[in-house]
């Protein structure tokens, strides 16, 4: 199994990326989408799920299996100082300025990935995983120069992923995209100027988690997705991808 995480500023293309590759696999054996497992019409082990286990309503209507929820607290409760991190990262940033919503949000999503992740563990399934909005995705999102301390202990205790894939585009075209879609990103009123400093802070954020990665010597591939069509990039990517030993 390889867990293989896309990683990138948000409005960077990487869901894009993520898209196209679902539209190509959706239905390969040896691939498996993580944003599926845990709400989509994903056929396989979703079914499974769907069919044996009464399913719970979690934020927003995501549906996650029971014996889904068990992995992840199984898993929480064997990195226990894991969690303590994750919850110590959280708490030092929500304050700044997104509020305590943000921070429920924010666990919310952690605990999603968790669950993803840790379900997919112990099928042991001989697969590529590709991982979109993760939890590196997240840690992403939290990132601050004062927080890199934080970081690198939750990145040191996580156990995955095998690959790392960095969508990046120029910070100006980043600003652009995500200007155009700030009522979608972002839950609270703002302006370009902060626009622009989160853009800033999250590209400075994917560029630190990718750097840990590839100093560790984990495989690591980065694909500008501003100068490449999302055909070609997906083609770069599939051909990382099959550098892999599953």
């Amino acid at each position: 199994m390889a867990f293989i995480e896309l990683i990138g500023c948000p409005a960077s293309g990487k869901s894009t990326i993520y898209k196209e590759l679902k539209s190509k696999y959706y239905d390969d054996p040896l691939w498996e989408f993580s944003k599926d497992i845990g709400g989509s019409k994903r056929k396989g082990v979703l079914d499974l799920i769907k069919n044996k286990l009464k399913l719970t309503k979690v934020n927003k209507g995501i549906s996650i299996g029971k014996s889904m929820m068990i992995s992840a607290e199984k898993y929480a409760h064997q990195h226990e100082e894991l969690m303590e991190n994750i919850w110590d990262l959280i708490n030092n940033s929500i304050y700044d300025y997104r509020g305590i919503h943000q921070g429920i949000r924010i666990s919310n999503s952690i605990y999603g990935s968790i669950v993803r992740h840790s379900f997919l563990s112990e099928k042991h399934l001989n697969q590529k995983i590709i991982i979109d909005e993760g939890i590196l995705h997240r840690l992403t999102n939290l990132y601050d120069k004062k927080n890199e301390k934080k970081i690198i202990k939750i990145l040191r205790e996580l156990n995955y992923p095998n690959a790392i894939i960095m969508c990046s585009s120029p910070v100006q075209i980043i600003f652009e995209r995500a200007k155009a879609r700030s009522s979608v990103m972002y839950s609270y009123k703002t302006n370009d100027l902060h626009i622009l400093n989160e853009t800033k802070r999250k590209v400075t954020g994917a560029e630190f988690i990718y750097n840990y990665y590839k100093n560790k010597n984990i495989p690591v591939f980065q694909i500008d997705t501003s100068s490449n069509s999302v055909k070609v990039s997906s083609h770069k990517v599939l051909d990382f991808i099959d550098t892999l030993n599953v």
